[in-house]
């Protein structure tokens, strides 16, 4: 029996839903970084990558099963681990979001001692809201 050559850089014939193949996932990655940067300002570097690597699989994943026709099945009668893996990405992504919606309407905390130190006796103190806009 003869060996298969070795597929061409950027082959794409064994990629089914596209969210494990980099390939794929590469600039539907920098299109959801861009959003959340704009949307999240203060995200870190970390969330960042996470959450648009996770919306990146997401949207791969739905765009393939809204696809199918049918349930996706395998011969077992099984979904296919794309449906449970699938699940278990959006919840991530909503929680990491949520976590950063609550960080992102948490008001900053004032330091009344420090201002309050640095006020002579008899001063009026003016305290600043640190609620974001």
């Amino acid at each position: 029996m003869g060996r298969l050559s070795p597929s061409p850089k950027g082959n794409q014939r064994a990629v089914t839903h596209g969210a494990s193949s980099e390939l794929r996932l590469a600039p539907v990655r920098e299109k959801h970084a861009v959003i959340l940067k704009q949307r999240y300002e203060h995200i870190d570097d970390v969330r960042l990558a996470l959450l648009a690597n996770l919306f990146a699989r997401i949207e791969l994943a739905t765009r393939w099963l809204d696809a199918q026709r049918g349930i996706v099945r395998n011969k077992n009668g099984e979904p296919f681990h794309i449906v449970r893996d699938l699940h278990l990405w959006e919840r991530r992504a909503e929680r990491i979001i949520k976590e950063l919606d609550a960080e992102y309407r948490q008001p900053e905390r004032l330091d009344l001692a420090s201002q309050m130190s640095a006020v002579g006796e008899g001063e009026e103190v003016e305290i600043a809201d640190a609620t974001p806009a």
